[in-house]
């Protein structure tokens, strides 16, 4: 873990160097933070962009062998934009929107997250009936919004179909998905 603590230290520092537009170069820029609370801000994200994308990359596999069909058009995509032996990128990924519609809907069935991270609102909110006090902290249930039945027709089914019409994602409902 050492090894990988001075990694992070090293990428730190060259961000200092070569500010950019990203979470680092915003990490940086944050006053008053000590040296220890940067180290701890990027083992923070690491852990979790890993553990996330492990639980992301389950679920899809998982969904890819419960469906077939589903596994082959995505195959038969990708291979369409990358043929059989070329290295995927982003440009080639925002050509496949069936494998891109099946990544979302199998975080949308199983987010790799259950709560958001507390907030602190600074005012009352009034949310469904209820007043919330400002100063108390506010969780964010992602379960319950992404299996809500109002938002969407049959949550619990797998479905990248509803990711692919030219609709899906105007009004940002999928966005709790990403």
């Amino acid at each position: 873990m050492d090894n990988l603590v001075s990694l992070f230290l090293e990428i730190l520092e060259e961000k200092r160097g070569r500010p950019g537009n990203d979470f680092l170069t915003y990490l940086i820029q944050t006053p008053g933070m000590t040296e220890a609370e940067y180290r701890d801000s990027i083992v923070t994200l690491f852990m979790a962009g890993h553990d996330t994308t492990a639980g992301a990359l389950s679920s899809l596999i998982f969904y890819f062998a419960s469906f077939p069909s589903y596994q082959t058009r995505a195959r038969d995509e990708g291979l369409s934009i990358l043929g059989p032996d070329s290295h995927p990128n982003i440009p080639d990924f925002e050509k496949m929107p069936f494998l891109k519609a099946c990544i979302r809907e199998s975080m949308c069935i199983n987010s790799p997250s259950t709560a958001t991270i507390s907030r602190v609102s600074a005012e009352t909110l009034h949310i469904g009936g209820y007043a919330l006090p400002a100063g108390i902290p506010i969780v964010l249930n992602i379960h319950a919004v992404l299996h809500n039945s109002q938002t969407w027709k049959d949550p619990d089914a797998f479905n990248p179909e509803r990711f692919i019409s030219a609709n899906s994602t105007d009004d940002g409902k999928w966005m709790p998905c990403a």
